[in-house]
């Protein structure tokens, strides 16, 4: 089945944007993709998987 990688942005927006493998964007008001309960992308069907870029905090913790 084909799938769709939604890719977090913080940087975009006030609470952060989601770009999707189809090439396009999504943005939640409240909560994420699990939150709201999002199986599928809306654009072109496929099954949804999340990837966040680790932040700064997360790449310190590593170190230790």
């Amino acid at each position: 089945m084909k799938t769709c990688t939604w890719t977090f942005d913080e940087s975009e927006f006030e609470h952060g944007v989601y770009h999707t493998s189809c090439k396009n964007a999504f943005f939640f008001e409240e909560g994420g993709i699990k939150e709201n309960s999002f199986v599928y992308c809306p654009y072109c069907g496929g099954i949804l998987e999340e990837h966040r870029e680790p932040d700064a905090t997360d790449a310190d913790e590593d170190e230790e």
